[in-house]
């Protein structure tokens, strides 16, 4: 679908050869790049030749003209012929001719010089006069020359600069227009004041004498600013009839028209000129780097697939005038080469590679240009990714944890220190064995046995014990933590909408917390008999009074929301909970440094 909407809304790229025949002999004349460029030769000569030839060739008709007049246009004439009849025969239907404009417009100019060339020549031949007697108007037809000069127009089509002058001033027209209409009510303006204030005066009837004279005057000397200072002489002075306040108030025109909006009016047009020089210079990159392109990957492409893989992307790379053309696009070859996994990552087959057509190939990798600007469509892709990027986290973690409580696993936990990244605190947790609620429901952290271990006294027993106590409490924390974000972003980027769903991650939260958590939290309890140690009582001391927050999130804060939270599809108070949560789990970690052993 997105493709159909593209074709709909960019602009067919009109080619004339299309309408060519794809086999002979004048289609192949007709695409020849030399071809074009002996005609462009041609027509800059011809050019040149009608200003030779209106300086010294005085003669009417073509017959009374030098020898050399006479080769020279039959020259011309000739090949002028040739080139129309070559570029008519490649048409595969004569009628597509009528729809190009620059064949219509060289078929008139064509038809023109054969006329002027060989039909009144033979018309004269005819009628036996032989020179130019009984055709005195016969000096018009001379006048039709100069439309050949129009012909040149074709050059500009080989010169890229003088087109986008050309397209420059016809995209200012619009703004020009306007800035001239300021300009001419700004002159109708002051030329009612002029005519009205120096009336009567020899000044006034000298310049000012009527509107039109008024505006005339405004015109010339007020904005091309011709003979300035004679006009002012003649308002300032007494001599005939002016003041000082005619002067003043023409220098105000002056400041108003010929600084202001001419000024204004350049300004314009160099912007405007500017914003089209910039456009046409990026088709002109892009078409040259898509060129470029395109040859080395058919020469590159074995399978004639007309596609781009991984290992060819790589010999793209290998080849010199590639790099180089990427290079001019702005285009860095070296990072392009960094981002190759992400170019041809395939999201729909778990990260495997994908082939590529060479437009889309193209539209990639001239998106790693350093000019590119973000756009809405760039941070809409990121979300995008985001978004795939954290179901793919959401689906690994689902398959790393039971979906609610009472199934068969149980839970493992490694004791590293905590990683204050969700994902790292996640990873934390393996699957196990046991069931859960069990007393021994994790594995791997049973209590070590102090006789013959590392533990030597009773108190590194104890320690070890509220220790590794602590990381599970911490581990069913941080998992009820990242169930409960996943209900307060379900809006922006879970998109199952299923209430099984929202009951079972209700579930596995109530599991984390009001089972595991608060056992947890009993049990650390009993193991806090601190013995007469002033260096582990305030670890203690602090551990109390941060269970007791624990117990009052889960028990006033949670708890209440929790049971009616489907009901009422209230998650506003998530935020909340998992910002206390959190400042909780960065105590603990803390305070599980007071119990190292």
């Amino acid at each position: 679908m997105k493709e159909e909407v593209r074709a709909k809304l960019m602009k067919p790229k009109y080619d004339v050869t299309s309408f060519y025949h794809t086999s002979g002999l004048f289609q192949r004349i007709a695409r020849d790049t030399w071809f074009e460029n002996v005609t462009m030769c041609v027509i800059g000569f011809n050019a040149l030749w009608i200003s030779i030839d209106t300086d010294h060739n005085h003669a009417e008709v073509l017959l009374d003209a030098h020898p050399i007049f006479q080769i020279a246009e039959h020259a011309f004439c000739f090949f002028f012929a040739f080139e129309w009849f070559v570029r008519f025969q490649s048409f595969q239907n004569k009628l597509n001719g009528f729809r190009d404009a620059w064949f219509v417009f060289d078929s008139l100019l064509v038809g023109m010089m054969v006329f002027e060339t060989w039909a009144m020549t033979g018309v004269i031949l005819a009628t036996g006069s032989g020179s130019s007697v009984g055709l005195g108007n016969a000096s018009i037809l001379r006048l039709f020359r100069l439309l050949r000069l129009s012909r040149m127009v074709r050059m500009l089509r080989a010169m890229p600069e003088l087109m986008i002058l050309v397209r420059g001033m016809m995209a200012s027209v619009r703004s020009v227009f306007f800035v001239l209409m300021l300009l001419i009510i700004l002159m109708y303006i002051f030329a009612i004041a002029f005519v009205q204030l120096m009336s009567g005066t020899e000044a006034g009837a000298m310049y000012f004498s009527t509107i039109f004279s008024a505006m005339y005057t405004l015109l010339v000397h007020g904005t091309f600013l011709d003979d300035l200072k004679v006009v002012l002489d003649d308002l300032g002075g007494p001599t005939n009839g002016g003041s000082l306040f005619f002067a003043v108030f023409f220098f105000v025109f002056i400041l108003l028209a010929a600084l202001t909006v001419l000024n204004t009016l350049i300004g314009i047009l160099c912007e405007v000129v500017s914003a089209v020089a910039a456009t046409e210079k990026e088709a002109l990159t892009v078409n040259f780097v898509k060129g470029k392109m395109a040859q080395v990957i058919g020469a590159i492409d074995d399978n004639g697939d007309s596609t781009i893989s991984r290992k060819e992307f790589e010999k793209i790379m290998e080849n010199r005038d590639a790099v180089r053309a990427l290079k001019e696009s702005g285009v860095d070859p070296e990072g392009l080469v960094d981002f190759t996994d992400f170019i041809f990552e395939d999201p729909s087959d778990g990260g495997g590679d994908m082939v590529l057509t060479f437009a889309a190939f193209m539209e990639v990798v001239l998106q790693f240009r350093g000019s590119n600007t973000v756009t809405v469509k760039d941070f809409v892709e990121l979300r995008k990714w985001i978004a795939s990027t954290l179901q793919q986290e959401l689906k690994y973690f689902r398959d790393r944890f039971p979906s609610h409580g009472g199934t068969k696993n149980n839970l493992e936990v490694v004791d590293p220190p905590r990683s204050k990244d969700l994902m790292c605190k996640s990873s934390l947790l393996k699957v196990g064995g046991a069931p859960h609620g069990s007393k021994n429901k994790l594995q791997g952290t049973e209590l070590l046995p102090c006789k013959g271990g590392v533990m030597k006294t009773p108190l590194e027993c104890k320690l070890k014990e509220v220790y590794l106590t602590l990381g599970r409490l911490e581990a069913f924390l941080v998992a009820s933590d990242f169930e409960l974000r996943r209900f307060s972003s379900m809006d922006t980027w879970v998109s199952t909408g299923s209430e099984d769903w929202e009951q079972a991650a209700k579930d596995r939260v109530q599991e984390f917390l009001f089972l595991h958590s608060l056992i947890e939290v009993e049990d650390i309890r009993e193991r806090m008999k601190p013995p007469r140690n002033s260096v582990v009582l305030g670890s203690f001391q602090k551990l109390r009074v941060w269970l007791a927050q624990v117990e009052k999130l889960i028990l006033c804060d949670v708890q209440p929301h929790l049971s009616k939270m489907l009901e009422c599809k209230d998650y506003s108070w998530i935020v909340s909970v998992t910002e206390s949560l959190s400042e909780r789990l960065n105590e603990l970690e803390q305070l599980r440094d007071g119990f190292r052993f």
